[in-house]
């Protein structure tokens, strides 16, 4: 179920509890805009399973570009069709899977296997489409990229919809009962409360070093300890942000928002 919260764009999902996996993706791809940021809040964790796992799709996106130029040049080009048709209405939208600035510099990924819809391409296109798609996957569900956490019952991890994906374990029913309740916040408004505070997007890439771990304007070649004075900095600033937003939404009667620890 759906519903629109009471601020502009953003949006509250009510997960239905499955026991099966959930293999990671990004969500809502078959908007024109997908959510920037999502928070994820486990109401009850009892069963046994059901560890949420999280890749980051950047990180996966380098590896398909050093093992294969090729592939992912064709998920920077292609765009791919998105759809969800229920009774309520008809969402489509197409959108490459890794999209680049001019630079070449990893700037959004998109993909999900659940919500993907049929390929809009001529029959000689669809297998390197297919094989690109597939190596992304096979590279995004190899368990040294994964992040895998036991939420408890109050945990709430938020991320970057557009670059992280994120999926979950299967678990048994049987054995207890698991309750995730999840958001979306546009991310306009969360730079917004990182602007108010005195840092930028760009600031907290260039603080963890720039893409891959890379020289970003000189970062990289910092001290290890003033570089990662940096990072602490960022972060703590990116959590303010966050903690803003979630007090915002306590107010609407959204429920409680926890600041989210690093090591997610």
């Amino acid at each position: 179920m759906c519903l629109l919260t009471p601020y502009s764009h953003s949006l509250l999902f009510l997960f239905p509890s499955s026991p099966l996996l959930h293999p990671v993706h990004t969500d809502l791809n078959y908007r024109e805009s997908s959510p920037g940021i999502q928070l994820l809040h486990c109401l009850a964790s009892d069963a046994e399973g059901g560890e949420s796992t999280f890749v980051d799709g950047f990180c996966a996106a380098e590896v398909l570009r050093r093992e294969s130029p090729e592939n992912f040049g064709t998920l920077c080009e292609v765009p791919i069709p998105f759809l969800v048709k229920d009774g309520a209405g008809f969402q489509y939208h197409k959108i490459p899977t890794i999209c680049v600035d001019e630079a070449g510099q990893l700037v959004e990924v998109h993909f999900n296997e659940r919500t993907r819809g049929p390929l809009e391409l001529p029959a000689a296109e669809m297998a390197r489409v297919y094989r690109a798609l597939a190596h992304f996957q096979e590279i995004a569900c190899r368990p040294d990229l994964c992040v895998e956490v036991k939420m408890k019952a109050g945990d709430m991890v938020a991320f970057n919809n557009r670059r992280i994906l994120h999926g979950r374990k299967a678990f048994d029913p049987r054995t207890g009962m698991r309750h995730l309740e999840g958001a979306y916040v546009d991310y306009d408004e969360y730079s917004t409360c990182l602007r108010k505070n005195g840092i930028t997007p760009l600031g907290i890439v260039r603080a963890q070093g720039g893409r891959g771990g890379g020289d970003v304007d000189g970062i990289g070649s910092m001290g290890r300890k003033k570089k990662r004075e940096q990072q602490q900095q960022a972060f703590a600033l990116a959590s303010l942000a966050l903690t803003q937003l979630g007090q915002q939404a306590e107010g609407k009667g959204l429920g409680k928002v926890v600041t989210p620890r690093a090591s997610l």
